[in-house]
């Protein structure tokens, strides 16, 4: 037999609870939670804590031209 627990949502996650039961065809709220905790669990818990040294590089945008140099090679 399966545990139960009661979980109270806010308003607006109500809202998007019903959005998403819709799409994913889920037949009850506590069926969408468990797609979202066998879907999504591992990928939060790995993710939830960000350090700094976990931040990605985001590359400088190199431009073709300068301003103050004319356009050639056109």
């Amino acid at each position: 037999m399966a545990k139960q627990t009661r979980i109270v949502l806010r308003d607006e996650v109500l809202e998007m609870g019903e959005e998403l039961r819709e799409v994913t065809k889920s037949s009850t709220m506590t069926e969408l939670v468990s797609i979202m905790f066998s879907r999504y669990g591992q990928h939060l818990k790995q993710t939830w804590q960000v350090s700094a040294g976990d931040a990605i590089a985001i590359p400088s945008q190199q431009q073709d031209f300068a301003f103050d140099e004319p356009i050639s090679g056109l």
